[in-house]
């Protein structure tokens, strides 16, 4: 089947509404309708802007899909899988080709449909039936309201009843509204709110461009006032949307058709959220409606710099009346609010706009406003910017430390530790949070990244660098200041007693800790280690509220997930561990929050075997923990510290073997490769035969050995008199070097085949063996020195690797000299 493209392209853009009824922006691209030639098959294709071979949306026009027409230059439509699309086009010539080109298609469709022979006569009676209403009197209502009652069950005919209902037909409804309320019929009056529910219900948007004119909207909601399923109330619509109070213009807008867009929206907002709030489960088209005029709203004011400029003087005006400046506050308020749920890079472009003509001015003015709710409000305004852009936020802090200004950050810190509001505290703390989010860390710890995902890493703003350095220098001593005041507690079971503003305060500082140990590596860790804010953090383990325990605990948590080694030392030189270790006892085993949350800080260390911590607490506080016998958490890490223990310990030895040769092997197990540990099986593969020679004595084996160390014996022993060594001192080293199995080393080219055949034949004789025991390598001793200038070098490493060699060479060859002697 071949698809031919029938319309020229028109740039649009694409969108889908979210589950939180919410619609997001797919991307930008150019709309065209393909078609094959009998018109029975047609898609709607968007191929993306920047790269024409991505498609952006394809799909299939059917005949029973409806497609909406809205404010000219809009086309919304529901998928068969339930998914909500629309296209917004930048010019209303396109919208109007492309809807034209889907009539057309669906016409087609619907009239070879008719002529199907194959069709049934119920499927031809719904497509050529039509409803028509009466004209609307005080005697027919009751049917009006039954046949749209009835007309609503089905697409179809829900589709056809919204064709026939014209603006005429609801004009004629309002004369008998006001004639019922004349009367006060409560009958009558019940059947048109029906009637006027079951119409809006059809969600047409040519009927909600009619009900939402001036003329109009006070006659719809006043017949939606009296709802049958309250029939002894009456609500008050029409005095709520007749308020003009509501609407305060604080700086004229001359753009009238922008005026008029506040004004829909805000009823489309009231019908959405209060008149039809128990109908609508899915209000597609009033979410729809409202999503597109908060769009050209904020996309006006932002490009409007002559309102902007006269909005934000009023702030810098010291005559102004004060409530003219809070009204300022709550628009701007109000204006980032429905900003919220337009798309981002939209709603980053209204922001930057503000902070151009002068958005900071709010803050300095609102944050130490007399009135909580200013406050709160300039607080809510600074939360929505820094959940968009929080960069815009700390280029203008760097800004003011450049020019020598207080900064936006201390006045937070001020407010956040001088407000005795919870609410207002947490906002605060959460606009810390936001400030110090630097992406997980990517501004201070690097990571590698293929070339193909560069694009994907966002933007890292160029003033987080100086941020941090100004906030850790100067700011947040200040924001810790109020745990470094607490009180020292003179007793191990004194209890720290805090206010309720106090205790939340210190619940902020320590969830902000926590943060920054996690986001910021360098700078954090310093600060943790070079301040006794750890300390103050044992005294909040004592306090009452357990909330406040929870978060200190956390800090430690953070601490120890870092898993560095700064501060595990810091942990165990400061005794942190002490006051977790009473936290859980005191907890007497009940199965509550801060006793798991004590549990599984232990059960980290022992799983991650973190040394330090692992030897302290068992050293100092096992006999008190292998008590706790309700989880298997402190008996596994006693079992873990003995496992670290064995790591350090030699294997055990036989009866006959003395401690002198024990001092010898872990002297020599600090030289060279050596490991601490002799192998036995090792030492006593190098001393014996093959137990494939089955004809060769032990004497043998033995006698060639004999020869062998003998020769190292006179070696070491002229090494020894060149150095300048005392004879006895030779013998104690040549007894020592007879003990070990020391052979004669080699040429170094020696490369027989045989020989390399034969070498690695004991490495198969028994597995078992050597794999109960670390691996090791024959060990240089002092006595393995080839001259007098090696054995007054100092052990580096090249040295240690060249004698390492030399070693392995020698057993090497000890293998052929033995096959030879067995030879001969």
């Amino acid at each position: 089947m071949i698809l031919e493209e029938k319309i020229k392209q028109r740039r649009v853009k694409v969108y889908q509404l979210s589950r939180e009824s919410e619609w997001i922006d797919k991307g930008t691209g150019f709309c065209t309708c393909l078609c094959n030639e009998t018109k029975d098959d047609a898609y709607i294709v968007v191929h993306s802007e920047e790269d024409s071979t991505s498609v952006l949306l394809r799909s299939q026009i059917l005949k029973d899909q409806e497609y909406q027409k809205q404010q000219d230059t809009l086309v919304v439509w529901t998928e068969p899988t339930g998914m909500d699309l629309a296209l917004s086009f930048q010019e209303a010539e396109g919208c109007t080709e492309i809807c034209d080109f889907i009539s057309e298609i669906k016409n087609h469709m619907n009239l070879e449909n008719s002529e199907d022979i194959s069709s049934s006569p119920f499927d031809s009676e719904i497509q050529n039936m039509t409803i028509k209403l009466p004209e609307p009197t005080l005697a027919n209502l009751q049917d009006i309201e039954l046949m749209i009652k009835n007309a609503s069950r089905s697409l179809i005919e829900r589709e056809k009843l919204a064709s026939f209902i014209t603006q005429d037909y609801i004009s004629k409804l309002f004369p008998l509204f006001s004639t019922c309320e004349d009367l006060e019929d409560r009958n009558d009056l019940h059947r048109l709110c029906s009637i006027m529910k079951g119409i809006i219900m059809l969600q047409d948007s040519e009927i909600y461009e009619f009900i939402l004119r001036d003329d109009v909207i006070m006659q719809v909601v006043g017949m939606l006032e009296y709802d049958p399923e309250f029939p002894n109330y009456k609500a008050n619509h029409r005095q709520y949307l007749s308020d003009n109070s509501k609407f305060k213009e604080i700086v004229k807008i001359k753009d009238k058709a922008i005026e008029a867009k506040i004004h829909e929206t805000f009823r489309l907002q009231y019908l959405k959220d209060v008149v039809f709030a128990r109908v609508f489960d899915d209000p597609t088209i009033l979410s729809s409606l409202i999503f597109f005029n908060h769009v050209d709203i904020c996309k006006h004011i932002s490009q409007d710099d002559e309102f902007l400029a006269e909005l934000f003087n009023i702030l810098n005006e010291e005559g102004e009346d004060s409530k003219r400046k809070r009204d300022v506050v709550m628009f701007v308020q109000q204006l980032c609010s429905i900003a919220k749920n337009i798309h981002f890079h939209n709603r980053k472009d209204l922001y930057k706009s503000l902070a151009k003509h002068g958005l900071f001015q709010i803050f300095e003015y609102s944050l130490v406003d007399e009135d909580p709710s200013v406050r709160t409000t300039g607080g809510e305004i600074l939360a929505f910017l820094l959940d968009t852009d929080a960069s815009i936020i700390r280029s203008y802090i760097v800004k003011q430390v450049d020019e020598g200004k207080k900064t936006l950050v201390e006045i937070l810190i001020e407010r956040f530790i001088q407000d005795e509001d919870l609410g207002v505290k947490a906002q605060y703390a959460e606009a810390f949070r936001l400030l110090l989010d630097m992406n997980a860390g990517l501004s201070e710890i690097g990571f590698m990244v293929p070339p193909e995902s560069l694009s994907l890493i966002p933007k890292q703003d160029e003033d987080i660098g100086k941020f941090l350095d100004v906030f850790y220098d100067e700011l947040i001593p200040k924001l810790v200041k109020p745990i470094f005041d607490l009180p020292e507690l003179e007793k191990d079971d004194d209890i720290l007693d805090l206010s309720p503003d106090k205790a939340a305060l210190c619940y902020h500082i320590c969830e902000l800790l926590s943060f920054i140990i996690r986001q910021h590596t360098f700078r954090s860790k310093y600060f943790v280690i070079s301040t006794n804010v750890t300390m103050k953090m044992c005294s909040l383990l004592k306090t009452r509220e357990t909330y406040v325990k929870l978060a200190a605990l956390r800090c430690f948590r953070a601490c120890i997930g870092m898993k560095e080694e700064f501060y595990n030392r810091h942990l165990v030189r400061n005794n942190h561990l002490e006051p977790i270790i009473h936290l859980l006892v005191g907890t007497n085993g009940k199965n509550n929050l801060l006793n798991s949350a004590c549990l599984e800080l232990f059960e980290f260390i022992r799983k991650e075997n973190i040394k330090p911590l692992v030897n302290s607490i068992m050293e100092k506080y096992g006999d008190q923990l292998i008590k706790i016998d309700y989880v298997d958490t402190f008996r596994q890490l006693q079992l873990r510290y003995e496992q670290n223990k064995e790591v350090l310990v030699k294997p055990d030895k036989s009866p006959g073997e003395s401690s002198q040769s024990q001092n010898n092997t872990q002297q020599m197990g600090h030289e060279g490769w050596s490991s601490g540990v002799i192998d036995e099986d090792e030492e006593a593969y190098f001393n014996t035969s093959d137990d494939e020679d089955n004809g060769v004595s032990v004497e043998t084996s033995k006698t060639d050995t004999t020869s062998v160390e003998e020769e190292t014996k006179d070696g070491l022993k002229s090494e020894s008199d060149s150095s300048g060594e005392s004879k006895e001192a030779d013998s104690a080293k040549a007894s020592n070097a007879g003990k070990v199995g020391l052979v004669d080393y080699p040429d170094e080219d020696y490369d027989n085949e045989d020989v390399k055949k034969d070498t690695t034949e004991p490495m198969a004789l028994d597995k078992s063996k050597a794999s109960s025991s670390p691996p090791s390598s024959p060990r240089p001793t002092k006595t393995h020195q080839a001259s007098a200038s090696e054995s007054s070098l100092p052990s580096n490493g090249t040295s240690t690797r060249k004698a390492g060699l030399k070693i392995l060479r020698s057993s090497q060859t000890l293998r052929p000299k033995l096959k030879k002697a067995r030879m001969e």
